[in-house]
């Protein structure tokens, strides 16, 4: 994320940096596909960075067995319980092609030694839903739970239904974004094909890529990459003290559209990032959009669209 937020030149393809998982979860893992783990890690970051993770990285929930006292009948010392309900608290994730390295592993595994040797570790991590059910699951989010896959627009998706949901009044607050792991199936995948990553952690790949794709053109140097928002109600945000970063003034779902659209500020049009990160793309430009709101004035606009084949997606985030 340095990069995007420097603009600082990344390899193509470009991994996420590597992170000790105990710093960010409250239970250790015997195994993690990578999507699932850049999931899990952004996720903590968004509720850490809302306040609503104690110091074990457990979510806050009123008078839960682990902030009562010693003997279980009352608070402990100092304990203030917030509004918020765990099933008033919902997930929308955007991915285009999820756990592909365990859903690869384990159908690589099945050619090559039998049915038999089918690994049930594996086919459970392999769904394109393993990881927002991870995060549910984790933090105990009890709210309305799914997962988009719509390509570079699936985390336009996921952020449309979730404020549909605020909107409706069904939940408090949505925890939403989007993640994209690359594996090497993906990269053989792509067109023109990606070089192949290379083992060890950190290490940059062969051969950097450095060509801008258009809209619709998934071929550009790919990015890896997780992003989560927590969306809550404005009523809920003032009553626990939560410091609005910016006002989703304006979304829209996916359409169609009949003819060339105008200038986007996503990849490849309007001065974009020459990057994309598959269904993690459009929250990456929601993150961007509120870095540029930062230092701006209340008031202030950030119009994130973009394109994907004959589709477009818009949002509008207004500084508070």
């Amino acid at each position: 994320m340095c990069g995007l937020a420097s603009g600082e030149a990344l390899p193509a393809p470009a991994k996420c940096p590597e992170v000790d998982l105990k710093e960010y979860l409250p239970a250790e893992k015997t195994y993690l596909d990578r999507c699932s783990e850049l999931a899990l890690v952004a996720a903590a970051m968004a509720l850490r960075e809302g306040g609503l993770l104690d110091e074990n990285h457990l979510l806050r929930l009123p008078l839960s067995r682990r902030e009562r006292g010693p003997g279980g009948e009352a608070p402990r010392a100092g304990y203030v319980a917030p509004a918020l309900q765990p099933e008033r608290i919902g997930l929308g994730l955007g991915t285009a092609y999820g756990c592909l390295d365990s859903m690869y592993a384990n159908t690589q595994r099945v050619q090559t030694r039998g049915a038999r040797m089918a690994s049930p570790l594996l086919f459970m991590h392999s769904f394109v839903n393993a990881p927002a059910s991870l995060i549910a699951i984790e933090w105990g989010l009890q709210g309305p739970g799914a997962t988009f896959t719509d390509g570079g627009l699936s985390a336009a998706s996921a952020l449309y239904w979730a404020c549909d949901l605020l909107r409706r009044g069904e939940v408090d607050m949505m925890l939403v974004g989007g993640v994209e792991a690359l594996s090497d199936p993906l990269l053989k995948g792509a067109s023109p094909p990606c070089p192949p990553l290379l083992a060890g952690e950190g290490e940059e790949t062969q051969g950097p890529n450095t060509s801008v794709p258009e809209a619709g053109d998934v071929s550009g140097p790919p990015w890896e990459a997780a992003a989560f928002f927590l969306l809550e109600r404005a009523g809920v945000a003032q009553a626990r003290g939560a410091r609005a970063l910016a006002a989703v003034a304006e979304v829209t779902a996916p359409t169609a559209f009949s003819s060339d659209p105008p200038s986007f500020s996503g990849r490849g049009r309007g001065g974009g990032p020459p990057f994309y990160a598959f269904g993690a793309h459009f929250a990456l430009l929601l993150a961007r959009a509120l870095g540029d709101l930062a230092d701006q004035p209340a008031g202030s606009r950030r119009a994130v669209e973009e394109a994907e084949g004959r589709r477009m997606a818009k949002t509008v985030l207004l500084k508070p």
